[in-house]
């Protein structure tokens, strides 16, 4: 796949960003991890383990943490994710901030995503703020367990 900065492969595995383990994401990130489809597999779901991409509140639709609007500088960006009911519609969200990651952009807690859009990749990007140490705002990044869903594609 073009444009990757990191290849993964496997059915199964996890992904995260860097300086994860440093408690601080890196400023100035734009980057794509990718992950080879498996032969079979049409679906990916994306578990997470830890998440705090930017520190807004997203509790109301109004500040819903999924959408071009609210997400601007900061976010993860995951292709035609899946709504609850568990198809893609039109205008389905692929772009999360905030402190938690939700199919609906609306929660207090972490719930795992879904998109059966390929290739499967998520890109991370963060804001060019304090680059005199290189951190972004308060927020630590994120890691997800990736579990590839077998299907007829």
């Amino acid at each position: 796949q073009q444009g990757c900065f990191q290849y993964h492969t496997g059915s199964t595995g996890t992904i995260q960003s860097y300086n994860l383990a440093g408690g601080q994401q890196l400023a100035g990130q734009n980057y794509k991890n990718c992950i080879r489809q498996e032969a079979g597999h049409c679906c990916i779901e994306y578990i997470p383990t830890s998440y705090s991409i930017d520190p807004i509140a997203c509790a109301l639709a109004a500040s819903r943490c999924a959408s071009v609007s609210t997400c601007a500088t900061e976010y993860v960006l995951i292709p035609e994710v899946q709504h609850e009911s568990g198809v893609d519609q039109p205008g389905s969200f692929d772009r999360f901030c905030g402190l938690f990651i939700n199919p609906t952009g609306i929660t207090t807690t972490n719930q795992p995503v879904t998109t059966c859009k390929s290739p499967f990749e998520v890109t991370h990007t963060t804001d060019q703020t304090n680059l005199n140490n290189m951190v972004a705002s308060i927020a630590t990044g994120f890691s997800f367990n990736y579990r590839q869903i077998p299907g007829n594609c």
